[in-house]
């Protein structure tokens, strides 16, 4: 798997993730109305509170990790990108020679 030094756009969107929990929880409220038992949805509910926290955790993480990352990385990650392009293509250059 190769790995992408540039900022890749998630598989979802927080507002994606919002939506998902607004119905999840509209889909507990249908629960409740349709005669399960309170102790039931108030389950279902908490499990999707801690998924949320859970959640939010991660993408804070996530956003730190990105946010780390300097000018400097991006700049020698593509310079590597190009090295194995030439390098593929046979190219020797002295320009990306001191680059291991």
């Amino acid at each position: 798997m190769e790995t992408n030094p540039r900022r890749s756009r998630p598989a979802t969107t927080l507002s994606d993730e919002i939506k998902i929990v607004r119905m999840l929880i509209r889909q507990a409220e249908k629960l409740a109305d349709g005669g399960k038992q309170l102790s039931e949805v108030l389950k279902v509910l908490e499990t999707i509170s801690r998924a949320s926290a859970n959640l939010a955790v991660l993408l804070r993480a996530e956003r730190a990790l990105e946010e780390s990352r300097s000018s400097g990385d991006y700049v020698r990650a593509a310079l590597e990108e190009i090295k194995a392009e030439m390098e593929k293509k046979g190219i020797d250059s002295i320009l990306t020679s001191g680059l291991d």
